[in-house]
């Protein structure tokens, strides 16, 4: 074995800017910190050759003066913090004292840069060696020259990528810097010429004319809270902006991009009632947070953090969200819900007549009122809907049941085609929402056994539980006996032990969960026939709904309009 020897300066600067440059795009994050940093109102950034050849960032902010300029280059040189009690009150996006020292290893660095009232510098660096530092002509703010990057690391070049997709990470680094500032100018130009033009705005704008064309900025909302310590805003787009990945659901904290699953996860809380499994909304969340509650300095990137109030903040944007879907009238289990017409009686005996009834009917009917009547906290509830023989005040034509799961009906020239069990799911949802929960005691109580995490899990959830009319009593430390279960629960002893072993998050969450089980273990499934007379009060609930999803998000039918049939057929 080698005998163990110091690293040189040069060396050791080379491995370092190696964490924390490790493309053109990363460069250009480091640039724009600085920038913003020193309090600029109008930053310019150009790249040439994706960044490969030469990136160039112009600024207007404070600016460096002949001193600050011969120690900025140097490894942890900063003027963000001074002292250790500095980490606990950071309010820059730079404080680490790298970026200029890494960049200046890896690339050959020019700066420019002039404070008020003061004589402009110049000063040149190459691969860490300083070259130059003389007078130079120039305006208040910086221009940084980073050019031939990873010229002195010739084995990191070579991991570069061809200049468009170098061009597309810087793009995506300057977007991601810019979108939380709109009080800033932003200019990004690509090869000389200007590619995307950020003038100051709202948040809104800003994120509207950050990625214009690909979605509609009129379906965005502008929507904020507070807590103790924390402000969240938000740029949040209506359910009809769903998409397939997770590519526009973005979180910022104290101004920086970061990546954390459990508010993404709050994301996606917040929305599961309103899009489809596999679905993902549009959302932008802004957190301003007290910095002594906050730790950036677990990345070399800072793209993660640690959080002494997370699970606060994560409540709050669930709520957040739910109190944005409510203002366009979506039907959430938080929010005051609207009465909505129930199945009150989907074959009653005025529709059996001359003795012919269709027998699945009648036990699709006993199904249902021995949900609904014998159970007590399902007592029938009293419908809105008129008598069958009463002319409806929802018009629509039934045309029949396909596929042993679909209800088609006309209506203002257009066929809906519904999805009978996603329809009686949310009904029984909503009724289910409706009641208040009842414990029902166990003549013998249900005993289960638990693994160490599972334990851990019911101890947090166990008040949320009780209130859901769900009662435990632990036995040992392996396992627990249920000893009271919701009145609604009859029959569903293995689902409820699942239950309680695996739910995570709030008791709105858990409620929601709950509710959204039990609806969908007791409605109507795929094959089951339905009577017309049941099939049309089944339509007519849908039609009334405010919210035309089931508790999973998926839509309860699918419309064609007449002109949009008569394309299909090619009759346009």
């Amino acid at each position: 074995m080698k005998a163990v020897k110091k690293l040189n300066d040069l060396v050791a600067k080379k491995i370092a800017a190696g964490e924390v440059i490790d493309r053109p795009y990363s460069i250009v994050r480091e640039l724009l910190d600085n920038s913003i940093d020193a309090g600029s109102s109008e930053i310019s950034i150009y790249i040439e050759n994706g960044g490969i050849n030469n990136i160039r960032i112009v600024d207007n902010g404070d600016g460096m003066s002949k001193e600050d300029l011969e120690l900025c280059y140097l490894p942890h040189a900063t003027s963000k913090i001074r002292t250790e009690g500095d980490l606990l009150t950071l309010k820059s996006l730079g404080f680490r004292g790298e970026a200029l020292s890494s960049i200046s290893t890896c690339t050959k660095l020019s700066i420019i840069s002039k404070q008020n009232d003061k004589d402009a510098y110049k000063l040149i660096v190459h691969g860490g060696e300083y070259l130059s530092l003389e007078e130079h002509s120039g305006s208040k703010g910086s221009i940084i020259n980073a050019s031939d990057i990873f010229y002195s690391i010739p084995a990191r070049r070579k991991f570069l990528k061809k200049a468009s997709a170098e061009t597309t990470l810087c793009r995506n680094s300057f977007l991601e810097k810019a979108i939380p500032f709109p009080d800033i100018s932003f200019k990004f130009y690509k090869d000389d010429k200007l590619d995307l033009f950020l003038p100051k705005s709202s948040l809104k704008e800003r994120v509207t004319n950050a990625f214009n064309g690909k979605f509609n900025g009129s379906l965005l909302g502008e929507i904020s809270c507070e807590g103790e310590g924390f402000k969240i805003s938000a740029v949040l787009g209506r359910p009809e902006l769903h998409r397939k990945d997770r590519k526009y659901m973005h979180i910022y904290t104290n101004k920086r991009r970061i990546t954390e699953f459990a508010f993404i996860q709050a994301l996606q809380f917040g929305y599961n009632e309103v899009l489809p499994g596999g679905n993902f909304p549009i959302a932008f969340v802004f957190i301003d947070i007290n910095p002594a509650l906050i730790d950036f300095n677990i990345h070399p990137a800072k793209k993660e953090a640690k959080f002494r109030n997370m699970q606060t903040i994560h409540h709050r944007l669930v709520e957040l969200i739910k109190s944005f879907l409510s203002q366009y009238h979506y039907n959430l289990i938080t929010t005051k819900k609207q009465e909505i017409p129930a199945v009150r009686e989907l074959i009653n005996t005025n529709n059996i007549k001359n003795g012919h009834v269709n027998r699945d009917a009648v036990v699709f009917k006993e199904s249902f009122d021995s949900f609904l009547e014998k159970t007590p906290s399902f007592s029938p509830i009293k419908t809105v809907l008129p008598n069958p023989d009463s002319k409806p005040t929802i018009s629509f034509k039934y045309l029949g049941q396909i596929m042993d799961l679909f209800l088609l009906a006309e209506r203002d020239n257009t066929l809906y085609i519904i999805d009978q069990h996603a329809t009686h799911e949310r009904v029984l949802y909503n009724q289910i929402a409706d009641k208040n929960a009842k414990s029902q005691d166990m003549l013998l109580p249900i005993k289960f056994d638990a693994t160490e995490e599972e334990n851990k899990l019911i101890e947090n959830n166990m008040s949320i539980y009780t209130e859901l009319g769900i009662k435990l009593e632990s036995v040992d430390n392996e396992s627990w006996n249920i000893k009271a279960i919701p009145s609604y629960c009859k029959l569903m002893d293995s689902e409820i032990i699942e239950f309680v072993k695996s739910k995570k998050g709030s008791k709105a969450d858990i409620e929601r969960e709950l509710y959204a089980t039990l609806a969908c273990r007791s409605a109507i499934k795929e094959g089951d026939p339905i009577d017309p007379i049941a099939a049309k009060e089944l339509i007519t609930a849908a039609f009334s709904m405010d919210q035309a999803r089931c508790p999973h998000g998926r839509p309860i039918w699918f419309e064609l309009s007449k002109m949009e049939l008569y394309e299909l057929v090619g009759r346009l």
